[in-house]
């Protein structure tokens, strides 16, 4: 409703050396009143296309998706369900969450539908989903129990800062080794931003597999709000684009050099576990994933302190074997309970389909997966060994069968108890051959004992006397019976 005018009159054109003065001119008088501020109305959403689709799902997996705005809403939408499987929600951010399909689903096709609105309007996208048997052949699996198996570690940093850390950590893993990333923020002088923290990288082929899914534990242990502090010169370089603490991770079909896809964000406030979380990644719908040996992934961390922390463990590639091998099938067999110095006898089976051939043959391996001590066995490649344990708690043992290909594991679980006090020859019982010893160290009331005999001091009063005895006795049991006490 207004025009601009600019010109001197009598020129139809500019003149060398020639000042102007611009005006708007209303076609109602307004006065002298200032001219008043343009306004935007309402602009209603519009929801990104979801791509793949159909996508896919594994039974017995969360099946999730982040929903992206295609443009800039105002006011801020509201996310709702249409129509779903049982269980399907939408955060206030778009993220699609709550469904886990069952095994009896497995095979059938389900329809999602989520709505954005707000007063301008609505927009709805649909999209179908495929949901898979999960599968069970292990590709490749990194507990990082001993060091980071390969994977490649290196600080990352958005903006001008130092970069952040990714280290192997020896403990707070589940159970024990784990990869750790920090924030940096030492260098956060000139505004207030720091997004920084690490990456892990790492080739996992997957030839001679399909139907590829991702699987690994996280934690995070982060001290400000999600947004804080985000100005300044890591605008340019936030992960994602946007400023929460966060995990990112991507994969590659192409090695370690990219290009790189992203797979999943866990932000924040919305998804990112304070508690181990087991994650799963469907790539199901990517044919670039299947059999592939230079398929890659990457975990990138995002903080916006020194203090923040993230945790990766268990790191877990699974797919379907193209050549119809099978993974060996294994038992470790049944849980134990002994007392400490003596050793659990273990007794695994395991069973193949001869594939592939060469080798036709397995190998088996017994592994300490947790427990406070060590764990010594007597042939840690033969099915029926023995196990020894340096200190007494709860462990479990895994025994894992591999055909060259495939691996096939399971777990058994031994609970070793501390000796009885009066087990004085530490064989589990208390019996005549403990009194032999206990009556050698006999020393009377008030009298030391002789050297050798301090496990015999039962109520530590420096003695071997009838107080001690009468502990022994509370103890006696028999030959190859349990102690008393």
């Amino acid at each position: 409703g207004s025009t601009f005018r600019a010109y001197r009159t009598g020129y139809s054109g500019g003149a060398p050396g020639s000042r102007y003065s611009l005006m708007r001119v209303y076609k109602v008088n307004i006065g002298n009143t200032a001219t008043p501020p343009r306004t935007i109305g309402p602009v209603a959403p519009i929801i990104c296309e979801v791509a793949p689709d159909p996508d896919t799902a594994f039974a017995g997996s969360e099946y999730v998706r982040q929903l992206s705005l295609c443009n800039a809403p105002s006011p801020t939408p509201t996310w709702s369900v249409i129509s779903g499987p049982a269980g399907v929600q939408v955060s206030s951010s778009g993220y699609v969450s709550g469904w886990t399909p069952t095994s009896a689903q497995a095979g059938q096709r389900f329809t999602i539908s989520i709505r954005a609105s707000n007063s301008a309007g609505a927009d709805d996208e649909s999209w179908q989903v495929d949901v898979l048997d999960s599968p069970t052949q292990t590709v490749a699996t990194f507990p990082f129990a001993s060091d980071a198996e390969g994977w490649t570690l290196a600080g990352w940093k958005a903006g001008s800062y130092n970069d952040g850390t990714m280290v192997w950590d020896s403990v707070s893993g589940n159970p024990t080794g784990n990869l750790k990333a920090n924030g940096n923020g030492s260098t956060n002088g000139t505004d207030s931003c720091t997004r920084e923290g690490g990456s892990a990288a790492r080739v996992v082929s997957t030839a001679g597999y399909n139907n590829i899914q991702i699987e690994y534990d996280v934690i995070a242990a982060l001290n400000t709000p999600p947004s804080s502090g985000c100005t300044g010169t890591c605008m340019s370089g936030i992960l994602e684009g946007s400023c929460e603490d966060k995990l990112a991770v991507y994969y590659s079909t192409a090695g370690i050099g990219g290009p790189w896809t992203l797979a999943q964000v866990l932000s924040e406030g919305v998804d990112l576990p304070t508690t181990w979380t087991r994650n799963f990644i469907s790539l199901a719908s990517v044919p670039t994933a299947n059999d592939n040996a230079g398929f890659a992934l990457r975990f990138i961390w995002q903080f916006n302190t020194t203090t923040d922390t993230g945790r990766i463990d268990n790191v877990t590639i699974k797919g379907d074997s193209l050549s119809g091998n099978q993974p060996p099938t294994v038992d470790a067999g049944s849980d134990q309970t002994i007392t400490l110095a003596n050793s659990a006898n273990l007794a695994g089976t395991a069973s193949d389909d001869g594939l592939p051939d060469p080798p036709g043959t397995i190998t088996v391996t017994w592994s300490k997966h947790s427990g406070p001590g060590t764990v010594t066995f007597g042939d840690a490649n033969a099915l029926n060994t023995t196990a020894s344990f340096s200190l007494a708690g709860v462990y479990v043992l895994k025994l894992s069968a591999t055909d060259s290909q495939l691996t096939g594991e399971d777990t058994v679980t031994i609970t070793v108890n501390e000796s009885a006090p009066a087990d004085l020859d530490r064989d589990g019982d208390v019996d005549q051959a403990d009194f032999g010893i206990f009556q050698a160290c006999l020393s009377g009331p008030g009298v030391p004992y002789e050297s050798g005999c301090e496990n015999a001091d039962f109520d530590e009063s420096g003695a071997v006397d009838q107080d001690d005895f009468a502990v022994f006795l509370g103890c006696l049991g028999g030959p190859g019976s349990p102690p008393g006490c």
